[in-house]
């Protein structure tokens, strides 16, 4: 009797021992499997590794593109046509729009640089609807001012003219190229786009408005440019 006792507690140890065991490598593939099944795939690390691409290559994109949309926001504060650069730390350039007023005058565009930056830019006329095509460098013609480099006055001039308006400020420019023109400067135009047949000027550069040319003496007294750059032909 206690034998058989002796023999049916071995029997049940053993049993127990294997379900034991069996409970544990039960658990161990359970794991294994599950960690298989939350390892990523060839094809995900394929997918994941493009994605990281992606993103690196869109970084310079969108840096590219605030860039320009800044630049944007700056060209339409200014509406500029600029596009002369010159090795000089402030100066002032006379550039083309290919833009006309109402009345046929050519518009052009006065730009102001300083300190590597473009600080303004504004619309102005030089010569008439009618002499655009004129010799720029022979007297009399109230041609537009000619290309070439320009040397700018020390100081704000008044002139009594009726061109300029009664009192009207006169800041001159003087031509560093031979030329027969003489007396050109920059000024406002009160018959802007009048047609009274003296929109525009005799050759002079005349801002289309009285404010715009305010902003420009101020640039002119801040910043001291030496130097106007025009190229228009």
């Amino acid at each position: 009797m206690r034998y058989r006792l002796a023999l049916l507690v071995v029997c049940c140890l053993i049993v127990v021992g294997c379900l034991a065991d069996f409970t544990q490598k039960s658990i161990q593939e359970v794991g294994v499997q599950s960690h298989i099944n939350n390892s990523p795939t060839s094809k995900q690390k394929q997918s994941n590794a493009k994605a990281q691409t992606l993103v690196y290559k869109l970084e310079p994109s969108v840096k590219e593109f605030n860039y320009d949309k800044l630049k944007f926001k700056r060209e339409e504060v200014f509406n500029t046509d600029c596009y002369v650069s010159v090795n000089e730390s402030s100066y002032m350039t006379l550039e083309k729009t290919g833009r006309k007023n109402a009345v046929g005058n050519s518009l052009y565009q006065i730009c102001l640089y300083a300190e590597g930056e473009l600080k303004g830019a504004y619309d102005v006329v030089t010569g008439r609807a009618y002499t655009q095509k004129r010799n720029r460098n022979k007297s009399g013609t109230q041609a537009p001012a000619p290309d070439g480099k320009y040397k700018v006055a020390e100081q704000i001039t008044y002139s009594p003219l009726p061109e300029m308006g009664v009192g009207g400020r006169f800041l001159q420019i003087h031509p560093q190229f031979r030329t027969a023109r003489t007396e050109i400067g920059l000024h406002y135009d009160p018959s802007f786009e009048k047609r009274n047949g003296q929109d525009g000027t005799s050759g002079c550069i005349a801002l289309t408005k009285r404010a715009n040319l305010d902003k420009v003496l101020e640039y002119f007294r801040t910043y001291r440019p030496k130097y106007m750059f025009v190229d228009i032909e």
